[in-house]
């Protein structure tokens, strides 16, 4: 949060829905569609939105991943997101089947040893 007097830009995060989405990182097939945005503010009252960025959740493990924002109606009249609308991978935390938490560079579980 930002202020100057009366005037301020603040972030905003606003949930979307829930989609239907296969995580690269726990193979999870349910996500969050978040948008989030800066808002200009005048004694704390929004005044108006920019810089748009539409990210979707992994309801699982948290991965995060960044939507092209030219796909976003489409998903959010079919509810689903395919890996063509994904632009960028921003954290992705990997999950075995069996529930642990995998470190980076590991091609085998630690824990039930099946392939990644």
């Amino acid at each position: 949060m930002f202020f100057i007097g009366v005037f301020g830009i603040n972030n905003r995060s606003k949930k979307i829905k829930e989609v239907s989405f296969k995580c690269t990182g726990c193979l999870n097939k349910r996500g969050e569609l978040v948008e989030n945005s800066n808002v200009f503010e005048f004694f704390f009252i929004p005044i108006f939105k920019f810089s748009k960025k539409y990210i979707l959740t992994c309801t699982k493990c948290g991965s995060m991943y960044r939507l092209n924002d030219s796909s976003v109606k489409k998903i959010i009249e079919t509810e689903k997101v395919a890996y063509e609308d994904i632009e960028e991978v921003i954290y992705e935390n990997r999950i075995c089947e069996c529930g642990e938490k995998i470190e980076k560079g590991y091609e085998y579980c630690p824990k039930c040893g099946r392939k990644l």
